[in-house]
């Protein structure tokens, strides 16, 4: 007990003591929430979005200050033509008035995105509303039953709310162009419009996305390895088919979670936080999105050291809308994602890498030093065998 209290006395190790009892206590309340931080994202950067907030915060302060306050707006609140953003906005705020302690552990992001004074009527309403529900049945069960419809702790509702609130974000005319029609990439990597592929009639593949959660990175895996032949002679050396096949949208290189933690306010939360919520946006920012993946007939030879592949660049639909959806959604500057150029690893050189692995283009810039196009018609039809992919 001494040592104890002698540790207590020392106020470097006592501070030390009370952050980890407050990051304990607010992962018990379910504040490191993705949703909560794409949504204040989102409001930094849409006004519509903002205003209707600040418009259920004044309506869920003024209800609170009643003797016997009702809660049943926020849930049954539904899009208005003068408001669309206003059921998802009573939605989040009804979900933070019944969830008083992640208003106060979130206070400094909640502040950021809409204001200081906004958010002190929020919590002194949240306070009121939970001090009201010890003695009004009623009122605990809508309490309870916000909680529920938005639930911070909760994987599955996060990602939903995440998903209506991206559409909604599509539909404000904020979002980036589709970049559906006929963009597709140049030799040198780069996008233009209306490059029409050579192949004719190419089956266009819908793929879905895959989102690993260990490394923060998203790929298109695209089925048909198994049609390519196992080897190919190419230029005197021996290539082995990639055993699958993937589009890289978000590589290893990119790091969301340093660019995540460089753009936001909030320094006290941990990495791993910032990695789940990173993982929630790539996969927010996939909802709806169709990825059809198309040929365009054109194809490089890339080497980096002793390493050597085959590629075939691409035509991916939706791309930019993603990576737009990521941005905004992190909080991060407009175009500060990577496009990596859309290709498909087709075959690696089996001397410089046995494992197989392929060879990272993520810029237009790696795409033009590492790699070269493929011109010669006689290996132009050598490389054909890759059209069984597309049949």
């Amino acid at each position: 007990m001494r040592a104890i209290l002698q540790r207590l006395r020392n106020p470097i190790p006592h501070r030390a003591f009370l952050l980890v009892l407050l990051a304990a206590s607010a992962r018990a309340a379910g504040v490191e929430s993705p949703a909560l931080t794409l949504a204040l994202n989102i409001a930094q950067r849409t006004p519509a979005f903002r205003a209707s907030l600040l418009s259920q915060i004044s309506l869920v302060s003024e209800e609170s200050g009643r003797s016997a306050p009702s809660l049943e707006r926020f849930l049954s609140a539904s899009p208005a033509i003068e408001d669309p953003w206003r059921g998802e906005s009573a939605r989040l705020t009804g979900a933070l008035a019944a969830q008083p302690k992640v208003v106060f552990f979130r206070q400094r992001e909640l502040r950021a995105a809409l204001g200081a004074r906004a958010v002190d009527r929020l919590h002194a309403a949240a306070e009121d509303l939970e001090r009201k529900a010890a003695a009004d049945p009623r009122l605990e069960g809508q309490l309870r039953s916000l909680r529920s419809a938005l639930n911070f702790s909760d994987a599955g509702s996060s990602a939903e709310f995440a998903a209506r609130l991206t559409r909604l974000f599509d539909g404000s005319g904020q979002a980036a162009p589709d970049s559906d029609k006929g963009v597709s990439a140049t030799d040198d990597g780069r996008e233009k419009m209306k490059i029409r592929a050579p192949l004719k009639n190419p089956r266009r593949k819908a793929a879905a996305i895959v989102v690993h959660e260990d490394s923060q990175t998203a790929l298109l895996p695209l089925d048909g390895a198994a049609s390519l032949p196992d080897f190919l002679d190419f230029r005197g050396e021996k290539f082995v088919r990639k055993s699958a096949l993937h589009v890289t949208l978000i590589g290893f290189h990119e790091d969301l979670v340093s660019q995540a933690i460089a753009a936001r306010k909030d320094v006290g939360a941990s990495r791993e936080a910032i990695a789940q919520e990173v993982n929630a946006a790539l996969r927010a920012a996939a909802q709806g999105l169709q990825f059809e993946i198309s040929p365009i007939g054109r194809y490089r030879l890339v080497r980096e050291k002793s390493k050597k592949s085959i590629i075939e660049l691409l035509s991916v639909s939706d791309r930019e809308k993603f990576y737009a959806r990521v941005e905004n959604l992190l909080g991060l500057p407009r175009n500060s994602v990577h496009r990596p150029p859309a290709h498909v690893t087709l075959f690696t050189e089996v001397s410089g890498d046995p494992a197989g692995r392929g060879i990272g283009l993520y810029t237009p810039e790696e795409m033009t030093e590492l790699s070269t196009p493929v011109t010669d018609a006689s290996e132009l039809e050598r490389l054909s065998v890759a059209r069984s992919i597309w049949r």
